[in-house]
């Protein structure tokens, strides 16, 4: 798990996102990326105040609060529309496990916006 990890690590972008394009990959959502690339971190024990790669952790998390709009979608501006809830759902199960095992004030907000524009993306029952 270690070397994966000091890959991923490695490959992190200095904006504290990462990329699938840098990586042969053929999608455009860089929050999408961010967001799978930060799970194993978490599930490792690293949060953004604990761990050996906390300062990895603690970027990418600033980086997808930076990235949130008003409305709380997760979407970066340069990724594609095509999967925007995929790519949107992966980044909020990674922000809200990053609120849920650290318990930073500051995570709260964020994380519940996320999962408000979940709910709000959803259709009203007929």
């Amino acid at each position: 798990m270690n070397s994966g990890l000091e890959w991923l690590a490695a490959h992190q972008n200095k904006d504290g996102s990462w990329s699938l394009q840098l990586h042969e990959g053929s999608s455009t959502s860089d929050t999408a990326a961010t967001g799978f690339a930060l799970l194993p971190f978490l599930a490792a024990g690293h949060t953004p105040k604990d761990g050996k790669y906390q300062p990895v952790v603690a970027k990418a998390v600033a980086w997808l609060i930076a990235t949130q709009k008003s409305n709380g979608d997760l979407l970066a501006p340069k990724d594609t529309a095509q999967h925007q809830m995929y790519a949107h759902g992966v980044a909020a199960i990674a922000l809200c496990e990053a609120f849920g095992m650290s318990q930073l004030p500051e995570l709260r907000g964020p994380a519940q916006k996320s999962l408000d524009f979940i709910a709000a993306a959803q259709h009203s029952p007929t």
